[in-house]
């Protein structure tokens, strides 16, 4: 993640619900682009994480 955003890379992180993660990961948003996904109980729905990175690669800000 590091080297990525210092690069300007996007970035699409997996994350689940209701767990706690260093600054390092909430705040990568303030440094470069950043598009997250939640699992939840360890599911990835994968239409959302196909559709995040497609929007990473094509250099679309996530909806807020």
């Amino acid at each position: 993640m590091g080297w990525a955003s210092a690069l300007g890379k996007p970035i699409v992180l997996l994350l689940e619900r209701g767990h706690e993660y260093a600054g390092l990961v909430t705040g990568l948003g303030s440094v470069t682009s950043v598009t997250s996904v939640e699992m939840v109980d360890g599911v990835v729905r994968f239409d959302e994480l196909d559709s995040a990175v497609a929007r990473a690669l094509a250099g679309v800000s996530p909806p807020r």
